[in-house]
């Protein structure tokens, strides 16, 4: 017989609580600003005043994900496919993941389907829709808890799949100025996922127990948008952190236009 459970929630909202801890290892993705760097020619950037600026950022979106799947040596930004997070750790009441080594496939594969952004000389805002049909995230990971009925003490690799996943994200920054050249600069990056259907793969759960490891991933994948739910605001955190920091070390080499 299937094993089926349901994972009591403690979310109530998407606001982190002091009863969730999200730990985020260092993001070594943005690099001081020098002199000599600069974005390359061909980088498509947009007149923030222009009347058509959601069509210019709709392929400008499109232009840099294509040209930041193998990374920016210019500016020292890394590659998008695969992101590469080094650590993260998710803390629910019962249970405990460490993830470690991330590498998370196909983002630079996104379809825009809608931007709509407003820029002046003081802010940057911006609401943008996004699929794929699939992200592939390999990582290697320790659980430690209770889930799903299984009292849990053991990791190894995982490979999660996102299927036919969307991303609405908001953005929302401010002008600094650094070195006399005013630029946006990020204070908050959203994101809220919608996939169809996660797919899990957590090997070696149960160290030399097959069958509760087999037992276990039918389970999970049994119940995985009760699993997702538990833990969405948390895996949104994770990536609105990177994206953020990421676009910042972007933004930082496009000055504002002033009109």
């Amino acid at each position: 017989m299937l094993i089926k459970t349901r994972i009591k929630s403690s979310i109530r909202s998407q606001t982190i609580t002091n009863k969730m801890k999200i730990s985020l290892g260092v993001l070594t993705v943005l690099i001081a600003l020098t002199v000599s760097k600069r974005l390359p020619s061909n980088f498509k950037i947009c007149d923030h005043f222009a009347p058509n600026l959601n069509e210019c950022l709709y392929d400008a979106v499109l232009s840099a994900l294509h040209q930041m799947k193998n990374g920016l040596r210019e500016i020292d930004a890394p590659p998008l496919d695969p992101v590469i997070i080094p650590n993260a750790t998710i803390e629910k009441g019962e249970f405990t993941i460490n993830f470690n080594d991330i590498h998370v496939y196909n983002v630079t594969d996104a379809v825009i389907h809608k931007i709509n952004a407003t820029a002046t000389t003081e802010r940057f805002y911006a609401t943008m829709f996004a699929g794929v049909e699939e992200i592939l995230g390999v990582m290697n990971y320790n659980l430690k808890g209770k889930l799903l009925l299984f009292t849990i003490d053991g990791g190894g690799k995982a490979i999660i799949r996102f299927k036919n996943i969307t991303f609405d994200m908001v953005l929302d920054g401010e002008v600094v100025e650094k070195n006399g050249a005013p630029h946006y600069s990020l204070t908050s990056f959203s994101v809220k996922l919608d996939p169809k259907l996660i797919t899990f793969d957590m090997q070696d759960i149960f160290r030399e127990r097959k069958d509760l490891t087999e037992a276990f991933n039918i389970a999970l994948n049994q119940n995985w948008d009760v699993f997702f739910g538990e833990t969405q605001a948390e895996f949104e955190e994770i990536l609105s952190q990177f994206f953020m920091q990421y676009a910042n070390n972007v933004f930082k080499y496009v000055p504002v236009q002033t009109q």
